[in-house]
């Protein structure tokens, strides 16, 4: 079967579907039965893969591109379109919406599957882009279970093609010592008696993530030993929330507490994770496993603090796996915070329980899944 897959990003570009889609495609190249050509953004950075017939085509995905990516997918011929929704590429533009209306004009044979990455927290806008998608796709991949329950309440006579299937962690989990731990640890300025918490995930004002660092002033003042590591892109002099947070760590008098990692490589990053104590991962929508940040976390086993929803993912229990508190509540960040400080027991026990969690999230499983919905067999 010859697939083409289209994506806006593609590593090394800065996006976490991007980094999704060499992590599926790299997995599907595993199968003979399966040949594998991707369209993606016209960029020097973008990297190829050995076996894969990687395009970087596209330099702008507005409508004046539209003739060359029907035209491509004409000489290419494949059996069946898989496109990724959203990526940082397509921006504001309009062409990738209305790209499956005029795909299924011109291939009516061929089957279109659009992953749909990010339908209940979208923007109203962004939610109105996704209509093309859910009528002319032939199959929708949702990354959560709390997503598909969200369109099937909008839209119950798409219930039969809605399907989901997790997502895992785009950043490898690399083997280090207790020694490079301790090193590692050293070089952040991290004290033996001091507690490492880290978050790992884009800086994002809907996130608002302004909580951690109240909670981080409180914990400081009841004497607690402890620095923040952000494990993320940060620049505050090119984007106004990281200026704020950048201006909130000043007025608390938290420098000296606070790192910021910047951009960095993956290995490193699963080093920053493997040397930390505490991963908080908060959501103001509560936690969804749409969020490869949260997998990486868990992967890396690491005992979480997050934010419940209406209701905690299948699979996750309070206390048990995870330690949940409300979106926004300082007090409930700082208690849980502060159980498991005084507790090394507990986050341990939290550690070892998440392990049992990842096999439901192995790029493996990932494969073997998509491999059925496109109707191959193993």
């Amino acid at each position: 079967m010859k697939i083409c897959m289209i994506s806006g990003t593609f590593p090394d570009l800065r996006c976490g579907v991007g980094d999704y889609t060499h992590w599926l495609c790299s997995e599907l190249k595993k199968y003979n039965n399966i040949e594998l050509t991707i369209i993606t953004s016209q960029d020097p950075r973008v990297k190829y893969i050995e076996d894969i017939d990687v395009k970087p085509l596209i330099n702008k995905w507005s409508f004046s591109k539209l003739a060359l990516l029907l035209e491509t997918l004409k000489k290419e011929q494949p059996d069946l379109v898989h496109l990724q929704y959203p990526t940082q590429e397509y921006k504001n533009k309009l062409m990738i919406n209305f790209f499956p209306i005029f795909f299924k004009l011109i291939f009516r044979q061929t089957p279109l599957i659009v992953t749909i990455h990010d339908a209940k927290t979208a923007h109203l806008l962004n939610k109105l882009r996704l209509f093309s998608f859910l009528f002319f796709a032939q199959k929708i991949i949702l990354t959560d279970f709390g997503e598909r329950k969200y369109l099937c309440k909008k839209f119950p006579f798409l219930k039969s093609k809605l399907e989901v299937i997790h997502i895992s962690s785009s950043i490898k989990q690399y083997e280090f010592t207790q020694e490079e731990r301790k090193e590692m640890r050293l070089k952040l300025g991290v004290k033996e008696d001091e507690i490492l918490i880290s978050h790992f995930g884009y800086i994002l004002s809907k996130k608002k993530l302004e909580i951690i660092f109240y909670a981080l002033r409180r914990l400081l003042d009841e004497g607690c030993k402890a620095k923040l590591l952000f494990i993320s892109s940060f620049e505050p002099k090119h984007n106004r929330y990281h200026y704020r947070l950048q201006r909130l760590v000043n007025q608390l008098n938290l420098n000296q507490y606070v790192i910021w990692s910047g951009y960095q490589v993956q290995k490193l990053v699963s080093q920053y994770l493997f040397s930390s104590d505490i991963g908080v991962q908060i959501y103001q929508d509560g936690l969804s496993l749409r969020r490869s940040s949260f997998i990486a976390t868990l992967e890396h086993g690491l005992p979480i603090i997050t934010t419940r929803g209406n209701d905690l993912p299948q699979g996750f229990k309070d206390h048990y796996n995870i330690i949940a508190v409300s979106a926004g509540d300082v007090k409930g960040l700082v208690d849980a915070i502060k159980e498991l400080i005084v507790s090394k027991e507990l986050r341990e026990r939290i550690g070892k329980n998440t392990k049992l969690l990842l096999q439901d999230f192995s790029w493996e499983e990932i494969g073997r899944q998509h491999l059925g919905l496109y109707g191959l067999r193993l």
